[in-house]
């Protein structure tokens, strides 16, 4: 199932890349709008794909992870055009060209299809989101656990993990010879 949707998407990306060059090269308005119109329309078709996979926050973390040297080069880049654009003697003294900042903001607005500002943005925002999935999710298995604790004690008869349920503490055999 996961590998039909992995296809799935690198299919759908060819498509988005097409489209996004079409947009980039197009000669007058009415190519300018087919290929936004394009664009637009696959990539509405990638969010049912998205749910498919099911992609597990860990996967997710690992992607940004890969991403993470392009976007700390990418915030550098941006910090460093405006601190060129208030003081470029500032920026000269680092030995920072401004075109070389161009440059490299123009290839990862290229690159991820998207602008860099908008990029670094969505990705605080994904990070955030994440955080609070964390949260959520500990808050839950805590809540979990209360709750199996509760009904535990609540049991009539003497039950042989109670004792280690409330002490945390691992135990020799029970009384009826098992182990736990």
């Amino acid at each position: 199932m996961l590998a039909k949707q992995v296809d799935l998407l690198g299919d759908l990306l060819k498509k988005i890349d097409n489209a996004w060059n079409a947009m980039h090269s197009a000669s007058d308005a009415t190519q300018i709008k087919r290929a936004q119109g394009r664009f637009k329309k696959y990539e509405g078709e990638l969010e049912p794909i998205f749910k498919k996979c099911c992609l597990k926050l860990k996967v997710f973390e690992d992607f940004l992870q890969q991403l993470g040297p392009e976007l700390k080069s990418i915030t550098r880049n941006l910090h460093n055009k405006e601190l060129g654009e208030r003081d470029s003697v500032k920026l000269k003294r680092k030995g920072i060209k401004m075109e070389q900042i161009k440059k490299e903001l123009a290839e990862a607005r290229e690159k991820f299809h998207m602008d860099p500002v908008e990029l670094i943005a969505m990705v605080k925002e994904v990070r955030h989101l994440m955080r609070q999935a964390h949260r959520a999710k500990t808050e839950m298995v805590e809540a979990n656990l209360r709750l199996v604790i509760s009904i535990a004690k609540k049991i009539h008869q003497p039950r042989p993990f109670l004792p280690r349920l409330n002490s945390g503490r691992k135990h020799g055999p029970d009384e009826s010879g098992g182990k736990i």
